[in-house]
């Protein structure tokens, strides 16, 4: 509900900006005014809304921190992306006499004019800032500006309510955001990496070449480095068979190691070689 609990909250600071006006208590309505039934006091209408694509995103990861310590990363969860909207909000006063009306615009204006964002942040410490509050749990930005409206459109919009123009002010209120709530994570951070292997970079033929005018050299240079690599591999798996018999402390520091291979030819030399050794085991 985040643009009732947006509009919620902006009347709630209208209200924290006429207490400060001399002179008897003023009431504000969050609804739309109508011709045929204008109270007294202050409305807070919605205009419309519209989506600000240019904080579309795609998919992202939505990350959570353990309770005890907000710096730390809890795990991820792969979420869809938020839809943020801009609210076109209309303010105005139908107090009697008229230059009452004008004073509590103004009053509304000066506050915003000190305070015009309003958020949910963790600040160096990693303490959350709330400026919202445990009624609002739907928002974590707010940002209000004056929108002015041209001669047309002032006539358009006072056409449309049926009314005698009162005093009025029109803010754009951005950042108003659909997001997934939270949930439990499905993915955890990396916490240990046990082996960092040196990937091969190939140094063959470049993609779109002609494989009949290829330099031989060059691709006997690339099998010559794939046999070297094959062999590397080998050792690497015969360290790791050694440490699952436990032999030493030295080869345990490798315990449950692992060996990534990102060629294929690496790939299948290794698993060719394998299988020789299972035969040749078995036929002993």
């Amino acid at each position: 509900m985040p643009i009732y609990q947006s509009l919620t909250y902006i009347k709630s600071k209208v209200e924290e900006a006429l207490g400060s006006v001399n002179g008897p208590p003023v009431e504000v309505f969050l609804d739309s005014i109508a011709k045929d039934d204008v109270k007294q006091g202050v409305y807070v209408s919605l205009l419309y809304e519209e989506e600000e694509k240019t904080l579309k995103n795609n998919d992202y990861l939505q990350k959570y921190y353990e309770p005890t310590n907000p710096n730390q990363i809890k795990g991820y969860r792969k979420v869809n992306p938020a839809i943020f909207l801009n609210l076109y909000v209309l303010i105005l006063s139908t107090h009697s006499p008229y230059d009452e009306g004008l004073k509590q615009i103004s009053s509304i204006i000066s506050c915003f004019r000190h305070k015009n964002v309003f958020n949910k942040q963790r600040n160096e410490n990693g303490k959350i800032v709330d400026d919202f509050g445990e009624n609002y749990p739907g928002l974590d930005k707010l940002v209000l500006d004056l929108h002015t409206l041209t001669f047309e459109q002032n006539n358009s919009l006072w056409q449309t309510l049926g009314s005698k123009l009162y005093p009025y002010v029109v803010y754009k209120v951005t950042m108003v955001a659909y997001a997934e709530g939270m949930k439990a994570p499905d993915m955890e951070p990396v916490k240990k990496v046990i082996e960092v292997v040196t990937p091969i970079v190939g140094k063959g033929v470049s993609e779109g070449s002609d494989p009949a005018i290829t330099d031989m050299a060059v691709i006997a240079e690339e099998k010559e480095l794939i046999e070297q690599v094959t062999i590397d591999t080998l050792k690497l798996i015969d360290a790791a068979e050694v440490v699952d018999n436990g032999e030493s402390d030295e080869e345990n520091k490798k315990k449950n190691s692992v060996i990534i291979v990102n060629s294929k030819e690496v790939y299948d030399a290794v698993m060719a070689e394998l299988q020789k050794r299972v035969k040749v085991e078995n036929n002993t």
